[in-house]
């Protein structure tokens, strides 16, 4: 007997189509998650990004302790000179990206460059981890006879502002002072002596502040600005040979009328 006649057209399995699923729900079901999705997903957003601002916030605030002191001492220096100078420029760049061995050609007596070295340990966690010891690997010479290094390069850009411009010019923004309008202060200075003057006999009519002269050629007896300004620095390698390095620097400019 053959194994087709041991079956019953009893025992025969089911039409593959009779058994399948339906298409209707799980399209139903597909539609009704990403509904979902698509309806919180502003929220998402919103709270990614203040976590995300509050983070860079933060980090701006412990950059910032770091700069202000060599701002005051700019300014406590610049009293000192005798004669005062006209204009003294600083330029401020993380120590980890330029050390001692690069040279900036545009430093001379009035135009300084800063080096700001971070603590390491009082920053913490938001640094990037150290990096397990890896095992020795075979390296070879590079197209300047020099050993290749990958971590060389990438661990000495990647610090603080010195490769952000969006840091920069948030750092540069917090640190310049607000201009004083004296012109506009003295003019509400008059107008309130007037009022508190005239008060006591007309009280009932209102006063209009005159409109204040700005004198065109008229300026403040010190100003001073900061910027984010591409910096470039020089060193000479093992070679002889000079390359350069391109980052974003803070320059302070403090200008004297004399």
């Amino acid at each position: 007997m053959s194994k087709q006649d041991s079956f019953d057209d009893g025992d025969l399995p089911p039409p593959y189509i009779e058994s399948g699923p339906s298409v209707s729900e799980p399209r139903q079901s597909v539609t009704t998650i990403f509904s979902s999705h698509l309806n919180n997903l502003p929220l998402r957003i919103q709270s990614v990004q203040a976590v995300r601002n509050s983070a860079r916030d933060e980090r701006d605030s412990e950059i910032l302790t770091l700069l202000v002191p060599y701002i005051e001492d700019m300014l406590s220096s610049i009293a000192a000179m005798d004669p005062p100078p006209r204009l003294v420029e600083m330029t401020m760049v993380p120590e980890e990206a330029v050390g001692e061995g690069w040279f900036f050609s545009d430093e001379d007596q009035s135009r300084t460059v800063v080096r700001v070295r971070e603590d390491r340990k009082l920053v913490g966690d938001q640094k990037k981890p150290v990096k397990q010891s890896e095992p020795p690997k075979t390296r070879a010479f590079d197209e300047w006879g020099r050993w290749e290094d990958d971590n060389q390069e990438s661990t000495t850009d990647d610090v603080l502002w010195w490769s952000d411009h969006d840091m920069a010019v948030r750092l540069a923004k917090y640190i310049s002072p607000e201009r004083v309008d004296r012109q506009v202060v003295k003019a509400h200075v008059e107008q309130a002596k007037k009022a508190s003057r005239w008060g006591l006999f007309k009280k009932s009519e209102p006063s209009t502040p005159p409109v204040p002269v700005v004198k065109a050629n008229e300026e403040e007896p010190v100003t001073m600005t900061v910027k984010a300004e591409e910096v470039t620095f020089r060193r000479e390698n093992e070679m002889g040979i000079w390359e350069g390095k391109t980052g974003w620097g803070l320059v302070v400019r403090v200008k004297l009328r004399q």
